[in-house]
């Protein structure tokens, strides 16, 4: 049985993890376009 907390932690855990997710690959889209790690080599 499912009760409301834990529909409630479930759906909070998931849009924690989808903004992780978002931020992480917009991390590494800037690091990788920003050009500045690349140079180095």
């Amino acid at each position: 049985m499912v009760t409301t907390a834990q529909v409630a932690f479930s759906v909070a855990l998931g849009v924690v993890t989808l903004a992780v997710s978002v931020f992480a690959l917009y991390v590494v889209s800037t690091t990788m376009w920003g050009n500045r790690w690349f140079r180095r080599r």
